[in-house]
């Protein structure tokens, strides 16, 4: 066989060459590479995997038994499902009540924030509302009810406010006069029973409206009394209190809060009495106790409701209670 050899040209072993480099290039740059590692990773994370989870039943082998009893337990209790279901409807109901009242306790513990949230929002909504209602031409209803009995307001009515200001101050200063006068014409009649009795003198009687009198009388040897009522309790000690006192108490009270001419003072006075109400019944252990008793609360409310308004306040306030009360 003959061979016959021909020589390259030099222009094509070179062309020859930059496609073998091309290719290798590209060879080197393959995906197949990168999926390959990436298989091998996935490989290895799988065995560890299945290493882990093979671990992890060898160590809950004794939950095993348990979930049997479980299963069994489950399918003995199955001819009394309604029981079952009452028993779970009984204690979700105490899960759901007793978060509750946590709730409810955190917000009770909470109230002076929660009050002062609640101011806060309030002021909020009344300042957007104005605002709503001083720049905006479409104004909603809810920011008109809150603002509409100030359109009605005018000078007649707030020289009116003004002056029944005015009368309620003087009706004030007059009550109290009334009951200057009144402890005035109480020391008199003290004073002319004594003299009647012969146990002052008419000069002691005339010097009255210079002063209070200074009676040159022997006091009695109270030395046992007054140890017996310092040795008494607080709350017994508290109720050892004359008539005179509480009718005194009862006026200085009815004065600090301007008989309840206006509304702040009103409220105030309303919590007096349920303060009062709740010290002094405290300590009441019977209905025949309560009955017999001498409340100062009782006064104040007979006081209090004198008025025309307070009347009416009282029987909306208590009078279906009272009906109640007495048709059973």
């Amino acid at each position: 066989m003959l061979l016959f050899y021909h020589r390259v040209p030099s222009n094509l072993s070179k062309e020859f060459d930059s496609q073998n480099s091309s290719t290798k290039a590209k060879a080197l740059n393959r995906v197949e590479v990168t999926r390959s590692v990436g298989g091998l990773q996935a490989f290895v994370r799988a065995g560890l995997i299945r290493k882990k989870i093979v671990n992890q039943k060898k160590a809950l082998d004794f939950i095993q038994p348990m979930s049997w009893a479980f299963k069994v337990n489950v399918v003995a209790y199955l001819p009394d499902s309604n029981g079952v279901l009452g028993l779970c409807t009984l204690t979700r109901g105490f899960l759901v009540q007793h978060e509750f009242f946590k709730r409810l306790m955190h917000y009770h513990n909470q109230m002076d924030k929660v009050i002062k949230v609640q101011s806060v929002y309030r002021s909020r909504q009344q300042a957007s509302q104005y605002k709503a209602l001083t720049r905006q031409t479409n104004v909603p209803i809810s920011a008109i009810k809150v603002f509409l009995h100030l359109l009605n307001d005018s000078d007649l009515d707030f020289q009116g406010e003004i002056v029944l200001s005015r009368l309620r101050t003087e009706v004030v200063h007059l009550i109290r006069d009334n009951q200057q006068l009144d402890g005035h014409v109480n020391e008199l009649d003290t004073k002319i029973a004594l003299l009647v009795k012969n146990k002052i003198t008419l000069d002691e009687v005339q010097r009255t409206s210079g002063g209070v009198v200074v009676l040159n009388l022997p006091l009695p040897n109270s030395t046992a009394d007054d140890q017996d009522f310092n040795n008494l309790p607080p709350p017994k000690r508290s109720v050892m209190v004359t008539e005179k006192v509480k009718k005194v108490g009862k006026g200085v009270v009815l004065t600090l809060f301007g008989y309840t001419q206006m509304h702040r003072e009103e409220f105030l006075l309303l919590k007096l009495f349920q303060r009062s109400i709740h010290e002094e019944l405290a300590g009441v252990v019977s209905l025949s106790e309560f009955i017999m008793g001498k409340f100062t609360f009782i006064n104040l409310l007979m006081q209090y409701g004198r008025g025309a308004k307070e009347h009416r306040y009282l029987k909306d306030l208590l009078g279906s209670v009272i009906n109640e009360t007495h048709f059973c």
